[in-house]
């Protein structure tokens, strides 16, 4: 009898993590195509919504507004999606393309619109900002 009540509750288990796990993906799909048809080389900036004393909680989409302000890329901020498919904040949409992680968005929008804020360092220089910048990022994350 206890037997069959493991067997039952471990079916019960796998059945509600698979319905899960289809309900995500579907969503996530419903989230990506709803931002399919963005206008063309405007860059939706998807985060969580502002406090009033911070422009962002989040520092990674902090560095990001800041990028976009810096390298005069128009760009709109959207807090109703705040988490993207992939559960990570921030994240954009541009020409009905998505990406996420900060860096490799700035990466992204730094080829794609010419931009160097780098300025004219040596790489000596640019290794250590570089070094200083995965620290950081890496290393004093709360």
């Amino acid at each position: 009898m206890e037997r069959c009540n493991l067997i039952t509750y471990g079916l019960f288990a796998t059945i509600v993590y698979v319905v899960y796990i289809i309900y995500k993906k579907i969503s996530a799909r419903r989230q990506l195509n709803r931002w399919k048809k963005t206008p063309k080389n405007i860059v939706i900036l998807h985060g969580v919504p502002r406090a009033k004393a911070v422009p962002s909680g989040s520092p990674f989409a902090l560095k990001l507004e800041t990028f976009l302000r810096m390298a005069n890329i128009s760009y709109k901020l959207d807090t109703t999606d705040g988490f993207g498919p992939r559960g990570k904040t921030p994240w954009i949409s541009i020409n009905g393309e998505h990406f996420t992680d900060s860096q490799l968005i700035i990466q992204y929008l730094s080829k794609k619109f010419d931009v160097n804020l780098n300025g004219n360092y040596s790489d000596e220089k640019l290794a250590i900002g570089t070094a200083v910048r995965v620290m950081f990022e890496e290393h004093m994350f709360w």
